[in-house]
């Protein structure tokens, strides 16, 4: 395992319990029945902190959703860096303060956090020249990967067609 995925695994047990403290702030609002019944317009609230980690679970969600495959396919093309550790380190430390500083209430802090997870993103992704097709795969896929690497150098799209004004 890579250092990457260790950071991953990490990254997803953390998000995959986070449900676990406002489900049971609900079981002590609403009762054991009332946590597994159905949701209705006339349930007792959570507890504020409840709500906010409620989000914060949502936006762990959401940012895994990104960050996985990123380290998935650098583990697939077998690229590690002293920085994309160091990105996915970050990226892990930077969650535990967006959950602790969304449910504390503090929207300064959880945008810092936030931010700071976003930037460890944008470090673990691999660079244009780590992407190569295989040497077996149809032209499609070939000219895709130039295509990425272009764009990913600054290149420009080329007008197709004639122009209309």
């Amino acid at each position: 395992m890579t250092r990457e995925l260790f950071w991953l695994t990490l990254t997803v047990i953390l998000t995959g319990l986070l449900w676990v403290p406002y489900v049971l702030n609900r079981c002590q609002v609403r009762g054991l029945g009332g946590a597994m019944a159905n949701p209705s317009r006339n349930d007792k609230p959570h507890a504020e902190w409840a709500n906010r980690l409620m989000f914060a679970h949502d936006n762990a969600i959401e940012n895994l959703v990104i960050f996985a495959p990123l380290v998935l396919i650098l583990a697939q093309i077998d690229y590690s860096t002293k920085w994309t550790v160091y990105a996915c380190v970050v990226y892990f430390w930077s969650r535990v303060a967006h959950l602790i500083v969304y449910t504390l209430g503090l929207p300064v802090f959880r945008t810092l956090a936030f931010t700071v997870g976003f930037l460890a993103q944008a470090v673990t992704r691999p660079g244009p020249d780590e992407i190569e097709a295989p040497s077996s795969s149809p032209w499609a896929v070939d000219g895709a990967c130039r295509l990425f690497r272009h764009y990913a150098r600054g290149g420009r799209a080329r007008r197709q067609g004639p122009r209309v004004r």
